[in-house]
């Protein structure tokens, strides 16, 4: 096992070494064996200047983590947050929530002030919270790079033990749970959007894959259609034109050049879920909506054959939400009218990938959360939250239906969890070279 002091490591120690002077942690590079990670990420080399070579892993979707369990009293990471928010999950137990810069700093996850730390087995979860690009109407994330991990006390093998299954989740802002941590804001109101309000652990797809104990895998984008995408700062001009399907092979989601999937060590899914299509249709004009429709329609099978060349046995599950579920609109009347206008489509392509294309083992079904009407919902526990999308509370109920929809197409996958979502938490800036947390 790889394993240096942080006097050792002169690229990965500068910045910070000065609160770390009297300390003497291990240091874990990113591919230790004892670190997990769950969704797309990618790892490559780089050269330090004693000429060695260390690892960096990169993950930029929304819900990639790493886990790993260690004996000691403080845990550190050394990377560069690419300006992203992550969670802190101890033992289970979401104990902090960390704003990262756009620098490779040093970044205190935890610390135990208890005498019997240090013999405690305990895990740890940083979860990235933020989604892949979009920050805000004038500014995006960056990629995380992280170079490795600061131990006072050491990791412990094969105590994380990985999930029951894999499961995929290919959407737009609905599936990164933009602004669920939010108040209710109106559909159009792009200046209330506030990224520390976004928290991929309590999005419906992590939701529902704590309760059936799978991976959480999600390729994800606010905005995102199946043909095309927004035009934001920081967007790729590829996933601007290509859509779902520009996006789909990369492991980084904003690099052309990004490593496939299949060439990486990411975990295989077990069933892809695709919740795309509600920015497809939601603006179309009433008196245009056939040609539209066909688009469409057109563009989901391309969507279905390009995941299919990919993963050619894997169940895929589509899903539209009902007239209560739909986000993003106004009035029960727009959710009304969006829903029947995806459901139309997805099932259409579904039909004709099925007979045109041999494109088989491909699920449809209508998710009913029974969802708050969006003009009433004002009340403490509301469904909605920042520009008419889900909040936190919403997200449970659509998961729980999602839960239903995914033992629909596998029978045998059982309830091992309750569902919950996580409390909200405001972000702190833990970076060590501010001097904003007392060491050890």
């Amino acid at each position: 096992m790889a394993e240096r002091s942080v006097q050792d490591v002169i690229e990965f120690g500068k910045v910070g070494r000065e609160s770390l002077r009297g300390v003497d942690p291990a240091f874990y590079p990113a591919d230790a064996p004892e670190i997990q990670f769950k969704g797309r990420h990618a790892q490559f080399s780089c050269s330090l200047k004693d000429g060695e070579t260390a690892v960096v892993t990169q993950f930029a979707y929304s819900a990639t983590s790493l886990s790993f369990a260690y004996k000691g009293t403080a845990v550190y990471a050394r990377m560069n947050g690419g300006g992203n928010y992550f969670n802190v999950i101890s033992d289970g137990v979401l104990v902090r929530v960390i704003q990262t810069s756009e620098d490779l700093e040093t970044y205190m996850l935890i610390q135990h002030e208890s005498k019997a730390a240090p013999s405690a087995v305990r895990t740890l979860v940083l979860e990235k919270r933020s989604e892949a690009s979009v920050r805000s109407a004038l500014d995006w994330f960056d990629v995380v790079s992280l170079y490795g991990l600061y131990i006072c006390g050491h990791l412990v093998p094969e105590v994380v033990q990985p999930h029951r299954y894999c499961i995929e989740f290919l959407g737009d802002s609905d599936t990164s749970a933009m602004g669920c941590e939010g108040e209710h804001t109106s559909v159009d109101d792009i200046w209330s959007l506030d990224p520390s309000k976004q928290n991929a652990a309590n999005s419906y797809a992590a939701i529902a894959s704590r309760v059936l104990d799978a991976e959480c895998h999600q390729v994800c984008w606010s905005g995102l259609k199946v043909h095309s995408a927004p035009p934001t700062l920081g967007t790729d001009g590829s996933v601007v034109t290509g859509g779902m399907r520009a996006l789909y092979p990369r492991v980084l989601p904003n690099e052309i050049m990004s490593p496939s999937p299949a060439n990486m060590k990411n975990r295989y899914p077990d069933v892809i879920v695709i919740h795309l299509g509600a920015c497809d249709v939601t603006d179309a004009r009433v008196d245009t909506w056939g040609k539209t429709a066909a688009t469409f329609t057109e563009q989901y099978i391309e969507m279905l054959k390009h995941i299919r060349t990919r993963h050619r046995e894997v169940p895929i599950l589509c899903v539209a939400p009902d007239q209560e579920t739909v986000s993003m609109e106004r009035t029960r009347e727009g959710q009304a009218r969006t829903s029947q206008r995806l459901q139309e489509c997805v099932a259409a392509a579904i039909a004709l990938a099925a007979s045109q294309h041999d494109i088989k083992d491909v699920h449809f079904k209508v998710l009913a959360a029974g969802l708050q009407d969006p003009e009433e919902s004002q009340q403490e526990k509301s469904d909605w939250a920042l520009l008419g999308h889900w909040s936190s509370e919403g997200h449970l109920k659509v998961a729980v239906a999602m839960v239903r929809a995914i033992q629909e197409v596998n029978p045998l996958w059982t309830r091992q969890n309750l569902p919950f979502v996580y409390p909200h938490m405001d972000a702190e800036q833990t970076g060590v070279s501010n001097a904003t947390c007392a060491i050890l």
